[in-house]
């Protein structure tokens, strides 16, 4: 599949769903030997499509779950990571409408890897922000 595969989606109306839209995206699959590589830049290119998708439909909130780490096999840490940067990069490169990304997760071991590489996050960016001000 091509890097336009994976920032592809669709989408449809929100259903009886209290939502405006219902959009389903390309994982990418992870299992040794089934992958054709790069799947970093897949899952990346995956949820940046989905911000832009969600931009051009004009909605305010956008909700993803672990995307690829069920049967497709993505190790949850990592994809955590990719996630994680992949967001902070749509943002940081343009102006959206976009005031919410709620990540969506549903059991516990998922919940502990997002949340020990968020934490990761959050401590390097707070040890840059203490850095920069003993500079200033």
């Amino acid at each position: 599949m091509d890097s336009q595969t994976w920032n592809s989606l669709s989408c449809a109306s929100g259903m009886d769903l209290r939502r405006k839209a219902a959009c389903e995206i390309c994982d990418p699959c992870y299992w040794p030997g089934v992958g054709d590589g790069d799947e970093d830049a897949k899952l990346s290119a995956a949820v940046g499509g989905s911000l832009e998708v969600a931009d051009e439909l004009k909605l305010t909130s956008i909700s993803f779950p672990a995307i690829s780490t069920g049967i497709f096999g993505f190790p949850k840490e990592r994809a955590a990571r990719v996630i994680f940067t992949a967001t902070e990069n749509y943002f940081s490169h343009r102006v959206s409408g976009i005031k919410l990304v709620r990540l969506v997760l549903f059991d516990s071991e998922t919940i502990r890897a997002f949340m020990t590489v968020w934490s990761e996050k959050s401590d390097k960016s707070h040890r840059s922000d203490k850095s920069n001000k003993s500079e200033a």
